[in-house]
């Protein structure tokens, strides 16, 4: 109807997947940061400061070759850039719009890194989060 991508119904199912995969990326962002504080009110006051630059630089709000250049790393830390980008390249990829929304958007991770970089996240913030727990146990 609006012209997005519907070859077959693949679209779909990898367009859950994405968003399934990121939202494991999300909780294990927020298993960090609880396992991070003892009070819950220091998290849930901190936790927002961490998230802000993080969807910041997602890509959502600008083009991530316009980032300051020293600032221009904390793209990387993100889930929402890359599920941004693996939702964009599921609904753009074979469509006829000018201008081309992957070329104007500087997709260039690919599909792949993309599912890929969130999987590492998940892995990589609880990993995170098990080592602060285990650094800050109390002795029995």
């Amino acid at each position: 109807m609006i012209g997005l991508n519907s070859s077959s119904s693949d679209i779909v199912f990898n367009s859950i997947l994405i968003i399934i995969i990121t939202s494991l990326s999300g909780n294990a962002i927020g298993i960090m940061g609880g396992a991070s504080f003892k009070d819950i009110k220091v998290a849930s006051g901190i936790l927002p400061v961490i998230l802000m630059p993080i969807m910041l630089f997602a890509g959502f709000f600008q083009n991530r070759s316009t980032y300051i250049w020293w600032a221009a790393w904390m793209e990387y830390l993100s889930p929402f850039r890359y599920a941004f980008e693996a939702i964009g390249r599921i609904q753009y990829e074979g469509t006829a719009y000018l201008p081309d929304p992957i070329v104007s958007l500087d997709f260039s991770f690919g599909m792949e890194t993309c599912i890929g970089m969130n999987f590492v996240i998940i892995i990589g913030f609880h990993i995170v989060a098990i080592t602060i727990l285990y650094l800050l146990r109390s002795k029995i």
